[in-house]
């Protein structure tokens, strides 16, 4: 579920800001290509749901980090954390590439140190693999 999700988190920001070119995922280098995103996993769990099935969660948080900023005090920022929060909120369903489906949970901002920061939680089920077994064709029972 974590390299899926974060795919179609990636896919859909890339759709929706096609002037951010760069995605760091989890680290940011030193010396940042801006216009950028970041995008850290902050956690991930599993549920159990039935003897037939399960569920994932995983939170994404993504930070912003602008080229605009320096002379903007942060509104840049500001404007595309709030505009991520819209495009994220939009539908309750998130479409992967691959058909996968994400209902999202919910979507946070928030402040660290100095950085604006939006999490996004994500939650899908699975269905459990069960064994298959041969029928039996034949049985001999003596007594």
């Amino acid at each position: 579920m974590l390299l899926r999700s974060l795919d179609t988190i990636c896919a859909k920001l890339k759709y929706s800001f096609p002037d951010v070119t760069t995605i760091y995922v989890h680290n940011l280098p030193d010396n940042p290509v801006t216009p950028a995103f970041l995008i850290q996993l902050s956690s991930s769990t599993n549920e159990d749901l039935s003897y037939k099935k399960y569920a994932s969660q995983a939170v994404w948080q993504l930070t912003y980090y602008s080229a605009q900023d320096v002379g903007n005090k942060g509104l840049d920022q500001v404007d595309r954390l709030d505009r991520i929060q819209d495009i994220f909120m939009a539908t309750p369903i998130l479409k992967g590439r691959d058909g996968s489906s994400y209902h999202i949970q919910g979507v946070e901002t928030g402040l660290r140190d100095t950085e604006l920061f939006v999490r996004i939680t994500l939650q899908t089920e699975f269905e459990r693999t069960s064994e298959q077994h041969q029928d039996v064709k034949h049985v001999s029972i003596r007594t």
